[in-house]
């Protein structure tokens, strides 16, 4: 488990500006928020997040620059380049957004002066300490997610680590990728989100098939197109812009087979629901088959074939 200071002074910085999607209801944040409320931050420090907020996406007002932010912590200290490159990979609208990279690019300055606050390292302190009594018994979890990752199918040289944010929406899952370890960013310890990330991951190395997919099927077969772009999962008409959605549907089908811990009616409800409508097709179709035996791109092929 890795508890970031930098990620923890970020959204005590973004709180202070005002976001608001953070569980009050948790002990832990509610003694965070009380202290932030009367914290004496520089006033650049609050317009500096600001920015953060696009209201592109009425579920996530803060997307996609508070997930970039997020992952932006864990380069702290590192090239910027590799923190582009980074968000690149993800397909982040803002990797090449001069504007977004210009505020990024101050963030280690402003970070600086939120630590700095004579008080910070007792809250901070106070935080950490919660954090590890409450994840104090995941390490088994992670060990047997762990196993899983590591067979045939989704074996790659990354590590896994979970890194908690009782600061953000409880909804949400973050990842930053810095060298080989993969950071799974959360409130909540979810196996699903940990191997979900990780999928995303995995599958990067196929997503030419994606593309085949994509020219053979088209996407609507997979996915509501308009609830794709009200959740932000569909960015325009190209077909790399499809291919990142299709990509959404396939983890989320994958991991809807791997991870017994699920419970798959609510799953494929809650899929469906967002727009996922291939998801249940594609679990029936994986739980049929001997995926252990197969590669990753013979799974995918799978699942594009079993949608009708």
């Amino acid at each position: 488990m890795n508890i970031n200071k930098h990620l923890f002074a970020a959204y005590c910085g973004m709180i202070k500006s005002g976001y608001d999607l953070m569980d009050l209801s948790d002990e832990i944040v509610q003694e965070v928020y009380e202290w932030i409320l009367t914290a004496d931050f520089e006033e650049n420090v609050c317009d500096y997040f600001l920015f953060a907020k696009t209201n592109t996406i009425s579920v996530n007002p803060y997307y996609p620059r508070g997930s970039d932010l997020s992952a932006a912590c864990f380069f702290h200290g590192g090239s910027m380049d590799k923190y582009i490159e980074f968000l690149q990979m993800c397909e982040s609208q803002e990797a090449n957004n001069p504007e977004f990279i210009k505020w990024i690019s101050k963030l280690p300055s402003v970070l600086k002066q939120i630590e700095n606050s004579s008080t910070f390292d007792g809250i901070y302190q106070f935080y950490c300490n919660g954090v590890e009594k409450r994840f104090s018994d995941i390490q088994k979890q992670m060990e047997e997610i762990e196993t899983v990752l590591k067979s045939k199918p989704f074996r790659t040289d990354i590590s896994v680590v979970f890194a908690p944010n009782l600061l953000q929406a409880k909804f949400l899952a973050d990842y930053a990728l810095v060298e080989d370890t993969l950071y799974i960013i959360s409130g909540n310890f979810w196996s699903c989100a940990i191997i979900h990330e990780y999928l995303h991951i995995a599958l990067k190395p196929i997503r030419s098939k994606l593309f085949d997919i994509i020219h053979n099927d088209g996407i609507d077969k997979y996915v509501d197109v308009k609830r794709m772009n009200e959740l932000g999962y569909l960015h325009g008409n190209t077909v790399e812009a499809k291919a990142h959605a299709l990509d959404e549907c396939f983890v989320r089908a994958i991991c809807g087979v791997i991870d017994k811990s699920l419970d798959l009616s609510w799953y494929c409800q809650e899929n469906v629901k967002n727009g996922f409508w291939a998801v249940p097709r594609a679990i029936d179709k994986l739980a049929k088959l001997s995926w252990q035996d197969m590669s990753l791109e013979e799974i995918v092929i799978q699942v594009a074939n079993s949608i009708e």
